[in-house]
């Protein structure tokens, strides 16, 4: 057997959750596309409460979708670049710099890490199989979530505006995204013409929802 060591261990959880989150972004991304002119449609009545969501300008739905857009361009040019890395460090050991960088210990055995996850195509091609039906499920327990609260909404404009959800609630701004999580459903379901009531209730419930699965589904045998 292989000794990975932690560099290699510590890598392939950052991996884990970089490739779940770059995999919801192309959701986020593909789905907004397709339902363009609904995401960034106007607000349908008074859904929309303008001191909840105001800071020094209006934050609107299509705002937001233009903020998940920013951040696919940024993830595209970070994965272009990634692939330079070889390159970069064979250009540094040339120049003499690599070996004299601070932690080089620690940054050869992390890049030897990297190159052998960046080349294991079969176990990147499962993961991202893994977690498309990941968020695919989680997009359906919100839609049913929605159903349940005799809300239901068109299920392709729901499955649109909840991945947008789920990823910007994962920006590291509150606590288990509370706040960013009923603002987004505020902002969102007010396309649908949902009180503000309605959509804390939903973010609130869902949260819970998910929070229970978790426990259970981390519980050992008995």
């Amino acid at each position: 057997a292989v000794r990975l060591g932690w560099s290699a261990a510590g890598l392939s959880v950052i991996l884990d959750r970089v490739i779940g989150m770059l995999v919801l972004l192309a959701i986020a991304v593909a789905l907004s596309l397709w339902q363009w002119p609904f995401v960034t449609s106007d607000p349908k009545g008074d859904a929309m409460p303008v001191n909840l969501l105001r800071m020094h300008f209006e934050l609107t739905p299509a705002l937001a979708v233009y903020l998940v857009l920013f951040i696919a361009a940024i993830a595209t040019v970070v994965i272009a670049a990634s692939l330079w890395l070889p390159a970069i460090k064979a250009a540094a050991k040339r120049m003499g710099v690599w070996e004299r960088l601070p932690l080089h210990g620690t940054l050869e055995r992390l890049f030897d890490a990297y190159q052998r996850y960046h080349t294991a195509y079969g176990a990147l091609a499962a993961v991202c199989a893994i977690s498309i039906v990941n968020h695919a499920l989680n997009i359906l327990m919100g839609y049913t979530l929605f159903v349940a609260m005799d809300l239901a909404p068109p299920f392709w404009q729901a499955a649109t505006v909840l991945p947008i959800i789920f990823l910007l609630i994962a920006i590291p701004i509150s606590i288990s995204g509370f706040g960013v999580r009923e603002g987004l459903c505020v902002l969102f379901f007010s396309l649908f013409g949902y009180s503000v009531e309605q959509a804390v209730a939903f973010s609130l419930t869902y949260w819970v929802v998910t929070t229970l699965w978790s426990l259970v589904s981390r519980r050992g045998p008995v």
